[in-house]
């Protein structure tokens, strides 16, 4: 059995059920009971081997970058 998730068609409820694959079409909606159900495509995470430092930033400076931000493709290496 694997998480997915759902958003009701009905009311918009977003859900994550605990279903096996097969029975995908039997979710239902646990807001209103609805069962016009849309899969939506899920992400997942992996526990990489690289751990930055504690303190560091993700260019490894131990302060903030300056604008634009790391998480925007900016950042540079000291």
């Amino acid at each position: 059995m694997t998480f997915y998730d759902f958003r009701c068609r009905d009311c918009g409820e977003i859900s994550e059920l605990f279903l096996r694959h097969k029975n995908l079409a039997e979710a239902v909606c646990p807001a209103c009971g609805g069962s016009n159900m849309e899969k939506l495509l899920s992400t997942f995470n992996t526990a990489g081997k690289y751990r930055r430092p504690h303190g560091l930033t993700c260019c490894g400076r131990e302060d903030r970058c300056e604008t634009p931000h790391c998480d925007s493709g900016g950042c540079r290496s000291s």
